[in-house]
């Protein structure tokens, strides 16, 4: 994650303006320990960038702040906009391997992966998608219920994409 400050005429800091800023990353996370959720860590090259690791899947709330120079006993912080993250299981795939005679169909078990609905899809307009392919068309198809049908005799590899 890159944290971006712009001033009060919408013009970025520079940075010099970043030198006298350190920015940190709140997160909120509900029934989750806080040290495996999700781990932020400042990056060795730049102050405004942070390397974000899900450790445990959840859906997260991360804000970035930075707490008042000037008076730090009086509390001020100056927050970001909060972006939401979901960390989900590792995505797999069952059979991993699969033997299909032509005009055969079988549709594909998933298992982990992003939440089906909720919470991905209506966030701020933004939306999850596994999106499935096959490297060799003429060999076998996928379409978008995960319905594989062989086409002729061959050896082709799935693939997806998480968009």
């Amino acid at each position: 994650m890159t944290v971006t400050a712009f001033d009060s005429h919408g013009f970025e800091f520079d940075q010099e303006q970043y030198l006298m800023m350190d920015f940190e990353l709140e997160i909120e996370m509900t029934g989750i320990h806080k040290s495996r959720g999700l781990l932020a860590v400042h990056s060795d090259s730049d102050r405004k960038m942070f390397e974000v690791t899900g450790v445990e899947p959840g859906n997260y709330v991360v804000t970035a702040y930075i707490e008042s120079q000037k008076r730090p006993r009086d509390g001020s912080r100056i927050t970001s906009e909060a972006c939401k993250i979901e960390v989900f299981p590792i995505l797999e795939l069952y059979p991993s391997t699969l033997l299909l005679t032509p005009n055969m169909r079988y549709t594909l078990n998933v298992l982990g992966g992003p939440s089906r609905g909720s919470y991905g899809k209506s966030i701020e307009g933004s939306h999850v998608e596994i999106k499935f392919d096959v490297e060799d068309k003429e060999i076998a198809t996928i379409d978008s219920f995960r319905d594989i049908t062989a086409k002729t005799v061959g050896d082709t590899v799935l693939f997806y994409n998480i968009i």
